[in-house]
């Protein structure tokens, strides 16, 4: 190989990490991912002239420390969410338009957006009373909709790898918390042997890369 493909390459694999630290951030909890890295630097900053083996009780934190770690939480929070709003808004009119819908797009969304896509897919197929639960302790369940007089307990995975049998076993745990009839496992990518062996078995329904391409356009 040469020179110049190797260091296109290398470019690739930078661009795709970059892409995918970034999805992590902007996805579920990300006010708390900033607010510990926020916390952590003002901690740091406040006991770094500090001489080593010295007792440090938590009160004698500066007070100045403390209030800016509040104040420049709430501010993350804000532009997190602003910034997620906007994508919101991206995803939805791009769905709406008439345009086709690629899969390329779907693969380039955080798991927030492929969220978000997933209710935007299940309200055009005739899902109704579509409601997203909490982002911590959704007990393995993103969404929960109902069509036909039965009730869908469903997790989006976006994922660049198949889904393995956790998610699987997650959606049937989660079903029977959320009173549900049917488990689902909707996403991008596919699911290993053993998910769709265990799925079989527990009636969890897996929509694959094939059936979303399906139901988007």
């Amino acid at each position: 190989m040469r020179l110049g493909e190797r260091l296109k390459a290398l470019l690739k694999n930078v661009i795709l990490k970059l892409k995918s630290i970034v999805g992590w951030w902007f996805g579920k909890n990300t006010g708390l991912k900033v607010g510990v890295l926020i916390f952590w630097t003002l901690w740091m900053l406040g006991t770094a002239g500090l001489p080593q083996n010295q007792d440090f009780p938590l009160y004698q934190v500066p007070m100045l420390y403390v209030g800016g770690y509040f104040v420049f939480y709430f501010v993350c929070v804000i532009i997190v969410l602003f910034v997620n709003k906007n994508r919101r808004k991206e995803v939805q009119s791009t769905y709406n338009s008439r345009q086709p819908f690629n899969m390329q797009q779907v693969d380039a969304m955080t798991g927030t957006e492929f969220e978000n896509l997933c209710v935007n897919i299940l309200r055009k197929n005739g899902y109704e009373m579509i409601k997203q639960t909490k982002a911590t302790g959704d007990q393995g369940v993103d969404i929960i909709a109902e069509k036909d007089s039965r009730k869908y307990a469903i997790q989006c995975k976006r994922y660049r790898n198949p889904v393995g049998n956790h998610s699987v076993m997650e959606v049937c745990s989660g079903r029977i918390y959320y009173s549900c009839d049917v488990g689902v496992v909707m996403t991008n990518s596919t699911f290993t042997p053993q998910a769709i062996e265990h799925a079989k078995r527990t009636g969890v329904l897996l929509w694959d890369r094939e059936i979303i391409r399906k139901m988007l356009n």
